[in-house]
């Protein structure tokens, strides 16, 4: 990086959280002894939300410029993006690992609940489901591709609940409800996949999820951190019923009772299974990563540049 041990390292660390931001810096500290922050237009290195990286400043100085983000990475962070990303990976290797890990997935595109038809034509495969589903009864997860923290996010098991969901986008949101809104105004790709009815529940009967932190470096090396955390839904889980309480089935902490933020936030590690199912479910996790990882570098280059 040049001339940083003399004169320190110029970085431009910027985030709306000031806690964020002043951990960020104290970490930095640790390893480089003198930390200058500076505008981004100036700095060696920038460490901000990808909204505010100076990526003209990257593209000037290359090799003495580094960032927290990749200029493209769609590819893993859009849910249609990465479904794409896993699709085609697994048409080129059809054995790989990502094949028994992730749900059978269908991409939806809908603009309006009218152009619905439409849309499943396009979408034949997610048609088909829909008409098996008739009779067994098979439930799924609508995800918009654009959201987060759940915004979006039902359950159907039909056409018509289907089509009822998207009257509901539809509505103009005469009171001010936020996540309709929020999915409304954003370009209409969605994600279909097979709910999973028979989650892991462990002995508290909840539902959850694994949150594992990974850091990929260049083009490319990407390490999973072992200490990862089980996010607990607050409320017992229960068989997915329509416009029924979301709660018992995402386990977003954003969705759960902040009252009971020990219950639902644990350590990987300390979870009641036998310390042998720890560690293969952990490798297990080592192993996807590492391989959508591979997907998108090597197969989704306009989407994924590293």
């Amino acid at each position: 990086m040049g001339s940083e041990d003399k004169e320190g390292l110029r970085a431009c660390v910027q985030y709306d959280d000031p806690v964020v931001a002043e951990l960020i810096k104290s970490s930095l500290s640790v390893f480089i002894p003198k930390v200058i922050q500076t505008p981004a237009s100036e700095a060696q290195l920038q460490w901000s939300s990808y909204e505010s990286l100076d990526f003209d400043r990257m593209f000037k100085s290359p090799q003495t410029t580094l960032s927290n983000s990749y200029i493209f990475r769609k590819a893993l962070i859009r849910k249609h993006f990465l479904a794409n990303t896993i699709q085609n990976w697994l048409s080129k290797h059809p054995q790989a690992i990502l094949r028994s890990h992730t749900p059978k997935t269908y991409l939806l595109e809908c603009d309006y609940a009218d152009y619905l038809d439409e849309a499943l034509n396009e979408a034949f495969e997610l048609r088909t489901a829909l008409e098996a589903s008739e009779t067994n009864e098979n439930w799924f997860i609508l995800k918009p591709s654009m959201t987060d923290r759940g915004q979006g996010i039902r359950l159907f098991s039909t056409r018509d609940q289907l089509e009822g969901i998207f009257d509901e986008f539809d509505e103009f949101d005469e009171d001010g409800d936020e996540e309709v809104d929020v999915v409304a105004s954003q370009v209409r790709h969605f994600v279909v996949q097979e709910y999973i009815r028979e989650p892991l529940l462990l002995d508290s009967g909840k539902k959850f999820h694994v949150r594992c932190y990974v850091v990929a470096l260049g083009g490319i090396k990407v390490w999973v951190w072992s200490e990862m955390l089980a996010l607990f839904s607050s409320v017992l889980y229960e068989e997915p019923a329509f416009d029924d309480d979301l709660q018992k089935h995402l386990t977003n902490t954003c969705l759960q009772d902040d009252t009971n933020k020990e219950d639902t936030v644990k350590r990987f590690w300390d979870l009641q299974l036998p310390r042998e199912q720890l560690q293969a479910i952990f490798k297990q996790i080592c192993d996807v990563t590492g391989e959508i990882f591979l997907a998108a570098a090597s197969g989704q280059q306009l989407h994924f540049q590293v």
